[in-house]
């Protein structure tokens, strides 16, 4: 016989859970639970659901990044090869944030003009 003791609750590591059970949440244990969830309109969500979106903590950082210059973009481009480098040497050596580099690099690499190597090296895709 196994038995069952109670979770902390008030502790810290066990708020998300508990808000969880406060509000609602629904107890899956098998795939036939989840389709009954859905199938059930309104079942799974939180009554403290509403039409706007929830404040940002005041201390929250501002995650927004602007879009590199046009003149960043290009010494970045240049400074690459088809010899991989480190993508912090390219931070440095073209005096660029690593927030603007990561745009680009994102930028490039789904256009298919960049490959990453081990290391955090990336290198141009020859043509």
């Amino acid at each position: 016989m196994s038995s069952l003791h109670p979770a902390r609750y008030r502790t810290p590591k066990h708020a998300g859970p508990t808000a969880l059970i406060r509000d609602g949440a629904a107890l899956i244990q098998s795939v036939d639970d989840i389709i009954e969830a859905l199938e059930t309109p309104g079942r799974m969500i939180s009554k403290s659901t509403s039409d706007t979106p929830p404040e940002p903590p005041l201390d929250a950082p501002d995650l927004a990044v602007d879009e590199p210059p046009q003149h960043n973009r290009g010494r970045l481009v240049s400074a690459l090869g088809a010899d991989p480098v480190e993508v912090d040497e390219l931070v440095r050596r073209c005096q660029v944030t690593p927030a603007e580099a990561q745009i680009l690099f994102l930028e490039l690499e789904l256009a298919g003009r960049i490959e990453r190597h081990p290391g955090n090296k990336i290198a141009l895709i020859s043509t």
